[in-house]
């Protein structure tokens, strides 16, 4: 019985280990979480959680890129052009420290609005936040005067956007 009992909790241990690696560039609930909604109800919001409902093209898609993203030991190796926006925002931030805390997918695109509002996040005024929109197969970082994060938390994206949308942010310890 000793040994048995050994055995489960060594098990338990690697478990637990693993989980942390496994998640090293997420926020530990990206995975179950749903995206943040539209104020524009032509925009179609779809969160990683529900992208076995999306059309084929979206899911595979968006299993493209949350595989990349996951399996990376640093952002900067799937998004190389995070380098290049740290060096323009803020030169405190740390590459290897950043984290993907949303991933869905957005479809502004029907919109009669040139900007895309996004609410239900956890963001306020000041925080640093980079949002990444993956067009023709690579993540484009928005500069940064497209992106607004108003006083009641909404994002406010200065264009149409059609595919994948990561916002990302450091990861504090």
């Amino acid at each position: 019985m000793k040994n048995v009992v050994k055995i489960l909790s060594l098990v338990l241990v690697v478990a637990l280990l693993a989980l942390p690696v496994s998640a090293a560039n997420f926020t530990p609930s990206v995975e179950q979480k749903g995206a943040p909604a539209a104020k524009d109800p032509e925009v179609v919001i779809v969160p990683l959680t529900d992208a076995d409902k999306a059309s084929e093209t979206v899911q595979k898609v968006m299993e493209q890129v949350y595989t990349d993203i996951s399996k990376a030991e640093k952002l900067t190796d799937v998004m190389p052009a995070l380098d290049e926006a740290l060096k323009t925002r803020d030169a405190k931030v740390d590459s290897s420290k950043l984290i993907v805390t949303d991933l869905f997918y957005a479809d502004s695109t029907a919109s009669k609005k040139d900007e895309t509002v996004f609410v239900g996040t956890n963001y306020k005024q000041g925080d640093f936040l980079l949002v990444s929109v993956f067009v023709d197969g690579e993540w484009v970082v928005l500069d940064e005067d497209m992106v607004e994060i108003t006083k009641d938390g909404s994002i406010v994206v200065g264009c149409k956007i059609c595919g994948p949308v990561s916002f990302i942010t450091e990861m504090t310890e």
